[in-house]
């Protein structure tokens, strides 16, 4: 297995900013889905693809298509929006190869719809585990993705393995999603991230103990797994604005619980430093006092000695 290739060099933040700053201003139908055939090979945009549609100069420059072809274009970036290759695959059968449907994607561009399907994929599991367990199904391994159900999904060989990891390494290299990969089994192993508190809100074990890495990460709650996939863009049409308003809330309550946490931990460290700054001021006191002490008590004997005993300072 062989990690995957590094981007090209148009792949930086100036690269993206400088591609997706050329959609402003007037352009022309051509321009623009030139500009959008770009958009759909480059490595680094992987969400965004719906709002480009919504720009005023975009909008008036597809209004001048004939209307099957402005669909074609509109089908085209749905599917980099929140479609699937499995989607593609099926237009393109529908439309018997030509760009009826949609457009014809090169090598670049089914990759990274390849990719994106890979996050499709990985965060229906999770909605699958999440269900599962709420129907007391958590001793299931519901945190593992077979290599043959990927490779279907994906549309790739089911006997050539290199190409299903390569494309799973790119996933994860490009934070797409936070997984590892499973060559004993054959399977891509999510990677929850830990909870710092359970569905009943106590607080659970430190990650960085030995017993929280040591937990079995396939029986964790769906609440710790929410993390670990890139979120799409989400389909008006599919009704996914109330549960990704869920999942916020979701958030909004695990951060709003964290930082309640940070704060008592804070007050409970400021209470305890005060308590050993006032016994080490005591402490300091007394050993101050002691060598004093002692010369008064031996001044009645015929030899004084002044005893002096070692001592620490808090700081």
């Amino acid at each position: 297995m062989t990690a995957a290739s590094p981007p090209p060099a148009d792949a930086s933040s100036a690269g993206v900013a400088a591609l997706l700053s050329s959609f402003d201003g007037p352009l022309s139908p051509a321009l623009v889905q030139s500009l959008l055939r770009r958009l759909f090979a480059h490595p680094k945009i992987h969400s965004g693809f719906i709002d480009i549609l919504r720009r005023p100069s975009v909008s008036a420059s597809l209004a001048q298509l004939p209307q099957e072809k402005r669909d074609v274009v509109v089908r085209t970036v749905e599917l980099f929006a929140f479609g699937t290759v499995g989607e593609y695959e099926r237009c393109r059968q529908q439309s018997g190869g030509d760009d009826d449907v949609v457009w014809t994607l090169n090598e670049a561009q089914l990759e990274k719809l390849r990719m994106l399907s890979v996050a499709t994929v990985v965060r229906g599991q999770i909605e699958q585990a999440s269900s599962s367990r709420g129907e007391g199904n958590g001793g299931i391994n519901m945190l593992s993705i077979p290599y043959s159900r990927l490779a279907s999904e994906l549309h790739l060989p089911q006997d050539d393995l290199r190409q299903l990891e390569d494309l799973l390494i790119q996933c994860i290299y490009s934070n797409l999603i936070s997984a590892k990969l499973d060559q004993s089994s054959k399977s891509l192993r999510i990677e929850p991230h830990v909870a710092l508190f359970s569905q009943s809100g106590a607080a659970t074990s430190s990650s960085t103990s030995e017993g929280g890495a040591n937990k079995d990460k396939n029986t964790t709650t769906a609440a710790e797994v929410h993390g670990s996939v890139f979120t799409r863009d989400i389909n008006i049409k599919r009704k996914q604005v109330s549960q990704m308003i869920s999942t916020i809330e979701q958030f909004l309550h695990h951060s709003t619980t964290l930082l309640s946490t940070l704060e008592s931990a804070s007050t409970a460290s400021q209470i305890g430093r005060k308590e050993d700054e006032m016994r080490w001021t005591e402490v300091n006191k007394v050993l101050e006092e002691s060598p004093l002490k002692i010369r008064g008590e031996a001044s009645g004997n015929a030899v004084v000695v002044d005893l002096v005993i070692p001592w620490m300072s808090c700081r």
